[in-house]
């Protein structure tokens, strides 16, 4: 599929005068329905975001999913951020964790959240941050992340 051009600002109803725009590509190719159950992969191609304030490029976002009996493994690869993710997910029920995870390193930015009881997420998490600090506009101008950190967690 291909995204010509989005106004997020009339497909959110957001309340703002402001036009927020993004534009890319999206290849999809993944089977199932239950995101759970779900295998495959996504790419996101030259993306651009545009506000008053912020500008971002993505070159490539890539997701891959990969399912097996005993544990998943859920890659996100892209020029900013390599993300790992092996175990069982429950990916219906993972943000919770990660944002508390990522509490402990960046608690500026994210707060430890109560984390449902699934029972399927017991997962290991390496982040490459490679260079974030062009998508900390959006969150805190003043935070710089050293290029190249990492982050791991169980």
């Amino acid at each position: 599929a291909t995204v010509d051009t989005i106004n997020l600002t009339k497909i959110l109803q957001l309340d703002t005068t402001v036009d927020l725009w993004m534009s890319g590509q999206i290849v999809a190719n993944l089977i199932g329905t239950d995101p759970n159950k779900m295998k495959g992969s996504v790419k996101m191609l030259d993306w651009y975001y545009s506000s008053p304030e912020n500008k971002m490029e993505l070159n490539a976002l890539a997701v891959n999913i990969e399912r097996e009996d005993l544990n998943d493994k859920i890659t996100i690869s892209s020029d900013y951020i390599d993300i790992d993710i092996k175990g069982k997910i429950d990916v219906l029920n993972i943000y919770p964790v990660l944002q508390t995870q990522l509490s402990y390193v960046l608690g500026n930015l994210f707060s430890p959240q109560d984390i449902p009881e699934t029972g399927s997420n017991h997962f290991l998490v390496n982040v490459n941050l490679k260079d974030i600090n062009p998508l900390l506009q959006f969150a805190d101008t003043s935070l710089y992340v050293e290029p190249r950190s990492t982050i791991t967690s169980s």
